[in-house]
């Protein structure tokens, strides 16, 4: 059986990283071949790690500020025409105006992929609720967010211009440069729903487009969904994770020798930037302010200084935004590297 061949539109991807199962790396960027943000590494790392008996084709769009022209996007839909693959991942979406001429272009374009079975799966923009392209294309899976209990669980309903919704909790990926970064958003949710159509690929090599969306809908959660009620369940779940948490703090409490030196340095960090977490899923305010974009990063150098400082290994699989919810989820980050 032939290998599945992922086709990942981003910022490229850093070259510690690249692996036998990656075909080729194509930059149309007048940037070097090296990913300069990060984003596209880690796109590839989550990918690769549920699908890594596929193949892959690197294709660098996004400059280090994770922006690119419109026609680079048309001319790699374009160069896809003529290469072998059978999912495109795009973490990107057309968020300004553009002329008339070019969103006809490229949708004709994703047309002619589709017509050659190719399957498109797009991420809407990150913050809006009007479709934008390519996600709300026809014939182009389009893809959002929000906190699931598992990346197993996805919405998805084929009547709706963006069909899917899937797991967009922040979890701490290597994104290369010995950085380690949040990967989230319509992003992590856009690569969530590749990976269910990928592993539907390797069981049937016969597969579709409708085939597909098939698939998806008799593997998903529910067919349909109300916003209010995610946004209830998101902040029912953050209250069981404090209450957890507690809990533990009383188990910890016992055994005097985990209030260690590196725990406390958690503590101090916490108590600088509270209500993160709160402000993540609650108010929504976390891709409007530079403060709440900064603390991410600040975790992510955080995680790396000290792993490298105390010399622990942290379980990238186990940790996610939820770990940094309060002091006592900080102290069990601890505690699972024991």
């Amino acid at each position: 059986m032939n290998k599945t061949v992922i086709a990942i539109i981003d910022s490229g991807i850093d070259k510690s990283f690249i692996t036998n199962n990656i075909k080729s790396v194509i930059k149309l960027t007048e940037e070097e071949y090296q990913d300069l943000s990060g984003h596209g590494t880690m796109c590839f790392n989550f990918i690769n790690k549920y699908c890594f008996e596929s193949e892959f084709i690197i294709i660098k769009i996004l400059d280090r500020f994770g922006t690119c022209k419109s026609d680079i996007l048309i001319q790699a839909f374009e160069m896809l025409l003529n290469l072998e693959v059978n999912v495109i991942h795009l973490s990107a979406a057309v968020t300004v105006n553009v002329r008339k001429e070019i969103k006809d272009r490229l949708l004709v374009i994703c047309k002619q992929l589709n017509f050659q079975n190719k399957i498109i799966v797009c991420s809407q923009a990150n913050g809006r609720q009007d479709p934008v392209i390519p996600a709300g294309f026809p014939l182009v899976i389009g893809v959002e967010g929000t906190h699931m209990n598992s990346i197993k669980e996805y919405y998805f309903d084929n009547e709706r211009t963006i069909q899917g919704l899937a797991d967009s909790t922040p979890i701490l990926l290597p994104s290369g440069g010995g950085r380690i970064d949040f990967f989230s958003g319509n992003s992590k949710a856009a690569a969530i729903i590749t990976i269910e159509i990928v592993k539907y690929m390797e069981k049937d090599s016969s597969y579709t487009y409708q085939k597909v969306l098939n698939a998806l809908e008799c593997n998903r959660l529910h067919n349909s969904w109300d916003y209010g009620v995610i946004q209830v369940k998101n902040n029912s779940y953050i209250e069981s994770c404090e209450k957890y948490m507690d809990n533990l703090l009383k188990q910890s409490i016992v055994n005097k020798k985990r209030l260690n030196r590196l725990k406390l340095e958690f503590a101090l960090f916490f108590f600088k930037k509270p209500r993160f977490v709160h402000s993540f899923f609650i108010k929504k305010e976390y891709k409007k302010t530079k403060k709440n974009f900064s603390y991410m990063k600040d975790i992510s150098r955080f995680v790396s200084y000290y792993t490298l400082k105390y010399s622990i290994h942290i379980n990238m699989d186990e940790i996610s935004i939820f770990d940094f919810i309060n002091v006592y989820s900080l102290y069990n980050i601890l505690y699972k590297t024991r």
